[in-house]
């Protein structure tokens, strides 16, 4: 998935059917959004720009896993359980160069005792090992 530099929208309360409406959401807060004068503002009904810190150019929606017992979520390496739906509304600096991860995991990270992995994934937000393909989109 797309590290990028920013999270203008976390994904976590931001959950669509599609990652085309994802894409759509990140065109609207990129035409709405990103200037201090109207930060109340709404981007889409019901979802406002924020602080104005800047405007989306990137997004990561999670389309569920093929994982047996993880279906309905996304592995990521980090303390959130990332459930199906989640449209994160990012900026990424370097567009051509992107941070980003995947789409397959390296072989080390995925054999490593879970205590070592960047951060120790509770087993219940992810049950096994990482997957070799991340599903993120």
């Amino acid at each position: 998935p797309l590290s990028g530099q920013a999270a203008y929208v976390w994904g976590l309360n931001n959950i669509v059917g599609s990652a085309g409406e994802c894409c759509a959401l990140c065109a609207a807060h990129q035409k709405h959004c990103g200037t201090q004068t109207h930060p109340a503002q709404e981007y889409a009904p019901g979802k406002k720009c924020g602080r104005g810190r800047g405007r989306c150019n990137a997004w990561v929606f999670c389309a569920g896993s093929d994982r047996a017992g993880a279906e309905d979520r996304c592995f990521s390496y980090d303390i959130h359980k990332h459930v199906k739906g989640e449209c994160w509304l990012k900026f990424e600096g370097n567009l051509s160069s992107p941070v980003a991860a995947g789409p397959t995991l390296p072989a080390p990270f995925r054999a490593a005792e879970r205590k070592k992995w960047p951060w120790a994934v509770p087993e219940q937000l992810w049950p096994g090992p990482p997957p070799e393909r991340l599903t993120w989109q």
